[in-house]
């Protein structure tokens, strides 16, 4: 039952991320502006999120479990009832920072309930499986939808998983004991400087990853495929983020790291060679999609758990730190996607982002072993 409000607010969480990408067309016709200056709104939920992400765990020190989940619930509610209601680009943006704040409630206290539970490392593979695929379907899926109901009603669907989740969060016995930590700043730091390689590893990684996602329509033309790429992408993300939690269970967390940061490399490399060659390699670009995302998504629960180990008694304060630097990188990678001149210009930068943190890890690891 527990485990029901963790995928519950995750997914609410998720959803609220990428939902105005599959809305773009309506949201932009309906506001009279157009789609390029929507996506910015993107950029505003992704830095709302990480500018509070870090705080919100001391939240769980002053409220109960329950407590935390009603608030971040609530905010997805009014953010999703602003953004439906909005008239203007302005006000739809504003609605996007108030789900950011709700999703940086949600988010913290759910993985720390994941991790949490006694089978750690599994529990965190399928809470991250889930919060994959309610990111990487949720602009397809919105789309379908908005074909054949007002966008309005979509936006909702949200706020009506964020509710589902609260209400049962009060339903539970023997909710979980709060694993955050009061937010001072001798911890904060401490805690920051403890977990600055990981939290910087994060950023870079997911920068590389979401780099070219923004261009995923033009990279499948690029590549000669006609497959719908995010819906093959949030396939492999969900496939792989469930996986790796029980590789954790007895693999190390360092080699599982470099590995999918170097099968992340090779796949933009693939992409780079397969807009060189005859369309007839569609159906490889279709695999790399699934690969690509199976690649993006190991990496967070890698890093988390590699985080839970640095940080000891002050792992709430990390889980956040993380979220932020995920978020951070998110925004980031997007951004450079949008402002790279040409598909393969976003693609080489990938390869170098993925192969240098691959590369870092890989430095770090070998020098541990030699002190």
């Amino acid at each position: 039952m527990r485990f029901i409000v963790v995928v519950l607010g995750l997914a609410a969480a998720g959803m609220s991320t990428f939902l105005p990408a599959g809305l773009a067309d309506a949201v932009a016709r309906d506001l009279g502006t157009d789609v390029d200056r929507l996506h910015l709104a993107t950029v505003v939920y992704s830095v709302a999120y990480a500018v509070c992400v870090p705080f919100t765990p001391a939240l769980g020190h002053r409220l109960s479990w329950r407590g935390v989940i009603s608030i971040g619930a609530a905010l997805v509610v009014v953010a999703s009832g602003l953004g439906a209601l909005a008239s203007t680009h302005g006000a739809f943006a504003a609605s996007r920072a108030i789900a950011a704040i709700g999703a940086a409630t949600l988010v913290p206290a759910l993985l720390s309930a994941a991790g949490a539970a006694r089978r750690s490392a599994a529990a965190t593979g399928v809470a991250f499986a889930v919060l994959a695929g309610a990111t990487s379907f949720t602009p397809d899926v919105a789309r379908a939808f908005a074909d054949r109901i007002p966008w309005q009603l979509v936006l909702m669907a949200p706020a009506l998983l964020g509710v589902a989740g609260a209400a049962l969060a009060f339903a539970v016995r023997g909710a979980p004991a709060d694993r955050a930590d009061r937010l001072r700043p001798v911890r904060f730091l401490g805690t920051l400087a403890t977990c600055g390689f990981w939290l910087f590893l994060t950023a870079v990684s997911m920068a590389s990853a979401y780099l070219v996602f923004g261009q995923s329509d033009a990279l499948a033309t690029g590549v000669g495929s006609d497959a719908a790429g995010s819906a093959v992408f949030g396939a492999g993300g969900v496939a792989a983020t469930a996986l790796v939690g029980l590789l954790l269970q007895n693999r190390d967390p360092e080699r599982l790291l470099v590995g999918a940061l170097t099968v992340l490399c090779l796949v933009f490399l693939g992409f780079v060679a397969l807009t060189h060659a005859d369309r007839a390699w569609a159906a490889s670009a279709g695999l790399l999609f699934g690969v690509w995302g199976a690649a993006t998504w190991s990496i967070s629960p890698v890093i988390q758990q590699l985080l839970l180990r640095a940080a000891g008694p002050h792992g709430a304060i990390a889980v956040g730190l993380n979220a932020s630097a995920l978020y951070v990188g998110i925004g980031a990678g997007t951004t450079l996607g949008a402002v790279s001149p040409t598909i393969t210009v976003g693609l080489s930068l990938a390869v170098l982002l993925s192969a240098l943190a691959a590369l870092a890890v890989l430095i770090r690891s070998r020098v541990a072993q030699a002190l």
